[in-house]
């Protein structure tokens, strides 16, 4: 499933991120190349069944590392980060 998010004026701005779980308890993590406002993660969220999702920090403290390699690059060298494992 893709999504073209873009802000008010029809540009692309900064990446977003956000971590959500949908109504079978299943974890859901996004990043919006091109960056989305608030509104449009919330509508994505929903889209895509999240009951909860929190919004993480943007621009270039946004990156995603899944199996070895980075799905999204970061664009400054982090501090914080979120780690999930799966056991089984």
């Amino acid at each position: 499933m893709g999504y073209s998010l873009k802000n008010d004026n029809g540009e692309e701005c900064c990446m977003d991120g956000m971590v959500g779980i949908d109504g079978d308890g299943k974890l859901v993590i996004v990043s919006v190349p091109g960056g989305a406002a608030i509104q449009q993660m919330r509508e994505l969220m929903l889209a895509l069944s999240c009951v909860g999702a929190f919004n993480l920090d943007g621009g270039a403290s946004c990156a995603m590392y899944y199996d070895g390699q980075y799905i999204a690059t970061p664009g400054r060298q982090l501090t914080t980060t979120l780690q999930i494992s799966v056991n089984g």
